[in-house]
C-alpha cells in the first residue's frame, strides 16, 4: 500500500493534466534541466577521478574511459535501455575496480 498509493496518485494527476499545453509545454523546460544535471554530476565525478596529480595515464583511468565510452556506445548505436546500461556499467567496474 505504500508504494501503490503515491504512483496511483501520479497517474491519476498525470492522466487529467496530459492535454494541458501548460503542463505538456513545461516538459520541454525540464528536460535540459535534467540534462545540465547529468552532465554536472559527470564532469564532477570525471575531475574527482582524472583530477590527480599522478604523471602519466594510469590503468584506472583507461579503464573508466572505456567502460563510458562502452556505456554511450551501447546506448547511441544499439539502443538499449540505459538503466540496463547503468547496471552492465556498475558490474564492470567492480570487475575491474575490486
Amino acid at each position: 500500500m505504500n508504494q501503490t498509493l503515491p504512483e496511483y496518485s501520479m497517474a491519476v494527476f498525470l492522466f487529467r493534466w496530459h492535454a494541458n499545453p501548460w503542463f505538456t509545454s513545461s516538459f520541454y523546460g525540464i528536460k535540459p534541466v535534467v540534462t545540465g544535471f547529468i552532465i554536472y554530476a559527470a564532469l564532477h565525478f570525471g575531475q574527482s577521478t582524472f583530477g590527480t596529480v599522478e604523471v602519466g595515464v594510469t590503468w584506472k583511468q583507461i579503464a573508466t574511459l572505456l567502460i563510458a565510452a562502452g556505456a554511450f556506445v551501447a546506448i547511441v548505436t544499439y539502443k538499449l535501455h540505459p538503466i540496463g546500461v547503468i547496471v552492465g556499467a556498475g558490474v564492470m567496474g567492480i570487475v575491474f575496480f575490486l
